[in-house]
């Protein structure tokens, strides 16, 4: 399975990062302009809607194209294409390969309604985002498929913890009524799961990994981005790596005395150890997102997010990690005909004031990978614009946890110090020191912060920062297995579907432009996916992309047909 998202740590020297960056920038210009055509001229074509049907055109081919039909078009996939799932990224050859046994016995994916190993007589939910070219011929630029769009909201009014599952709006205390609620955790990164609703052989009961969480950067998180947990009477054997003084963990048939994933970790605030997860309770409110499964008769959802709504905090004392959320992100993308581009980011952290450090991830074409560039900071934010710029954004109590970040690079008239990246880069010693604007902070310096587009950004707080410097102190987390886990950083990836990619809203511009096409041609993984994050394979499993010695463009390609 190819991950959406990966914690990386590789740093470009800035010096090098600028250089390169202006390199790039060639790239993101494409596409900047639209012209008057005397001909049938390309037009901006997006498809939402219920998946009818896909092919492929190769499915020995990992990167192979095909079609998909969908809102009653036929839409051509390209040869080259990533395509965005809710927590996941694979190729169109993915779909197919990674799909249910009996699916692949079928050589479908069981995704298009028509899919006759599809029992649930409905199709997957396409957002594909295409340029209809002068020939007719519809191609996709950028494609989000979700299996479902379902999404349950209230209490948790009962958690089996021998099975590892819970229901929402329900008899209180019974496992009955309401919503049953499965985590899709195929690593059991949050749960043990087994029982009602297993298919034989599945991994952690997930009837579909294609659509799992995010095990590394928690979708299953409070409401500050502290991941969660189910208690299981399940033995776990694991390694004492904390020093809790045992190697064997079993929750109480109440979910009590699990020290993987301890009561003690609620109510209190700060949560007493942050090394481990902390558990849900009866009565927490909580929101799920993901699709309806049937097996074996039980019918549940399948979820690959959920964020229960209260904001766990944690210590700042020696040793307990913190963590954090990105909840929305945006960075405009070309053409950039509103002579501006803007960042917009939004998110919550377990200490505050937070103090959160972003770079944006760009991949290397040789070996696919990734290098870091800075992006943004809510510390130097707070620091260029004034106090509480970017932090503490709510009004009372826990809000001291909520930061916004905005970036405003306006070609004509430069930025403020609120909004200026550059500034707020300067503003932060731990940036200041790589020299990220060295002429002073131009114009095009702040715009070589922002783009090219990244496909993914990495966010981590200071205090995860300050634990990978030389001579720092490590911070550890574990998971409901004793397995070490993520703490303190978060990366937030970008499709134009799957979100952070802000594209130009031309009824902000010109009205009589509404169908201009996307520029493409300005993403650069569109024209190189060896600049995506697995956009090469690796054969060898040593983190080390076998990528091909020249650019792989998206074939064909969904031109813009700009001048």
């Amino acid at each position: 399975m190819n991950k959406l998202r990966k914690t990386t740590v590789a740093v470009l020297p800035v010096g090098k990062a600028i250089n390169q960056t202006f390199t790039l920038l060639s790239m993101s210009l494409l596409g900047c302009l639209w012209s008057v055509y005397s001909y049938a001229a390309p037009i901006t074509a997006p498809v939402s809607g219920e998946i009818e049907k896909i092919t492929i055109n190769d499915v020995n081919d990992h990167w192979s194209g095909g079609v998909i039909v969908a809102g009653g078009q036929n839409i051509i996939v390209p040869k080259n294409i990533l395509i965005d799932l809710p927590a996941n990224r694979v190729t169109l050859q993915q779909l197919f390969t990674e799909a249910t046994a009996s699916c692949l016995a079928q050589h479908e994916t069981g995704l298009a309604k028509g899919d006759t190993c599809n029992a649930s007589g409905t199709g997957g939910l396409a957002n594909i985002q295409t340029t209809r070219l002068d020939n007719g011929n519809v191609i996709a630029g950028d494609i989000f498929i979700a299996k479902a769009a379902e999404v349950v909201t209230g209490q948790i009014t009962y958690i089996d913890y021998n099975q590892g599952y819970f229901r929402i709006n329900g008899v209180v205390g019974a496992d009955t009524g309401g919503a049953m609620v499965r985590l899709n955790d195929p690593d059991s990164r949050h749960t043990v799961q087994s029982g009602l609703g297993c298919a034989t052989g599945s991994s952690n009961c997930s009837p579909d990994p294609r659509f799992t969480l995010d095990g590394d950067n928690y979708t299953n998180v409070f409401s500050t981005g502290y991941p969660l947990c189910i208690p299981s009477t399940t033995v776990r054997t694991f390694v004492d790596t904390l020093s809790l003084g045992v190697t064997t963990s079993r929750a109480n048939a109440d979910g009590t005395g699990d020290v993987l994933c301890p009561r003690t970790n609620r109510p209190g605030q700060p949560v007493a150890d942050s090394r481990r997860f902390a558990p849900i309770l009866l009565g927490d409110s909580i929101m799920a997102e993901g699709n309806y499964e049937t097996v074996g008769g039980v019918r549940f959802l399948s979820a690959h997010s959920s964020a229960v709504s209260s904001a766990l905090s944690t210590s700042t004392a020696a040793g307990q990690p913190d963590y954090l959320f990105l909840d929305e992100v945006e960075i405009d993308v070309p053409g950039f005909q509103n002579q501006r581009a803007r960042t917009l980011i939004i998110g919550y952290a377990t200490v505050a004031p937070a103090d959160i450090m972003i770079w944006s991830i760009h991949y290397d074409p040789q070996t696919n990978s990734p290098h870091e560039f800075p992006l943004a900071t809510s510390t130097g934010c707070d620091v260029a614009g004034g106090a509480g710029t970017c932090t503490a954004q709510g009004l009372v109590g826990a809000g001291a946890n909520i930061f916004k970040i905005r970036h405003d690079v306006d070609f004509l008239v430069g930025a403020k110090p609120k909004v200026n990246p550059c500034s707020h880069l300067q503003a932060d010693p731990r940036f200041a020191a790589l020299n990220p604007c060295p002429a002073g902070g131009t114009t095009a310096e702040r715009f070589a912060i922002l783009s090219p587009i990244p496909h993914e950004i990495q966010a981590r707080t200071g205090r995860k920062f300050a634990s990978m410097q030389t001579g720092g102190t490590p911070l550890l987390t574990v998971d409901i297995n004793g397995k070490e886990a993520t703490n303190g950083q978060y990366l937030f990836p970008f499709g134009m579907g799957l979100g952070g990619i802000s594209t130009p809203e031309m009824n902000e511009i010109n009205l009589d432009a509404m169908a201009t096409p996307l520029s493409f041609t300005g993403i650069p993984w569109n024209l190189d996916r060896r600049l995506s994050p697995g956009g090469c394979l690796d054969n060898n499993n040593d983190g080390i992309g076998e990528c091909e010695s020249t650019p792989q463009p998206l074939t064909p390609f969904p031109f813009e047909g700009a001048a």
